[in-house]
């Protein structure tokens, strides 16, 4: 039976319990691993008064409920199917004020760092009709990488979008990429097509990137069940604290990230407000 790491087809599904998932080989229908929490931080407690003041900075970004919205840290352990540790994802925390997903770590067993699931907060995530590729579909690419344990970008996560005068059926056309996950030499490693969230794995893909696309796989199904919301009246995640560490150097893996972060909602606010 194939691994986690060596199948084709990769597909995500949530079981009943908060932060539970099951990854299958949609080739066989086979489970080849199970993720579960590991650690979730505490919501930030904040006082009227210092949340009177957070809406006050953020002037008139503050009905945007997603900028409103912190997220706590989430750090997940993926298991194969013999309940043997594969990898930790952990996720930095969202903080009010940040309109994008932040920054993911894929982290070996033993604690070494494997990589990161990386966005570019400055730039636009939005394709338009001036950036297009050979099919004319308008994509979004240099925004989010894949990048290695020493930050360097190693695939990038292309977004093709078929905008007018394309017909918009393109983009449900399951014979159609909608996402390619696309290596520094520009071969396709990956791709997801139309709304599916099957992912498919070239079979030729080297074990760095591809152990970093299906982290990815994984670490999307968390964002989009729990950190992209369109209302804040989603119910916060319950709280669970790892003890000790999940891993050696916990404490630390997200500190450079976290001041990139505060930097960002500084110039978004100003940006966006003038």
């Amino acid at each position: 039976m194939a691994g986690l790491l060596e199948i084709s087809k990769v597909s995500v599904e949530p079981l009943g319990q908060e932060l539970h998932y099951r990854v299958t080989d949609s080739t066989t229908g086979t489970v080849v691993a199970n993720v579960s929490p590991v650690a979730v931080g505490e919501p930030p407690q904040v006082s009227p008064l210092k949340r009177f003041g957070k809406r006050v900075m953020l002037g008139q970004l503050a009905g945007w409920p997603h900028l409103r919205r912190h997220v706590p840290r989430i750090t997940v352990l993926v298991t194969d199917a013999s309940n043997s540790p594969v990898m930790f994802l952990d996720r930095a925390d969202k903080i009010t004020g940040n309109p994008y997903a932040s920054q993911c770590a894929v982290i070996e067993p033993d604690g070494r760092v494997a990589g990161y699931l990386t966005d570019d907060h400055y730039k636009s995530p939005m394709p338009t009709a001036d950036v297009v590729d050979a099919e004319g579909m308008s994509i979004v690419g240099g925004r989010r990488h894949l990048r290695d344990q020493n930050g360097t970008a190693i695939c990038d996560v292309v977004i093709r979008v078929a905008i007018p005068p394309l017909p918009g059926a393109l983009n449900y056309d399951e014979n159609v990429d909608t996402t390619r996950f696309v290596g520094q030499d520009g071969t396709v490693w990956a791709r997801r097509r139309g709304q599916s969230p099957l992912l498919e794995i070239s079979p030729d893909t080297p074990y760095p990137i591809r152990r970093m696309i299906v982290a990815s796989v994984i670490a999307d199904t968390i964002t989009n069940d729990h950190q992209i919301v369109a209302s804040s009246s989603k119910n916060p995640l319950t709280p669970l604290q790892a003890v000790p560490d999940p891993y050696p150097g916990y404490a630390d893996v997200h500190s450079r990230y976290m001041e990139y972060q505060r930097e960002f909602i500084e110039w978004y606010r100003k940006a966006m407000t003038g």
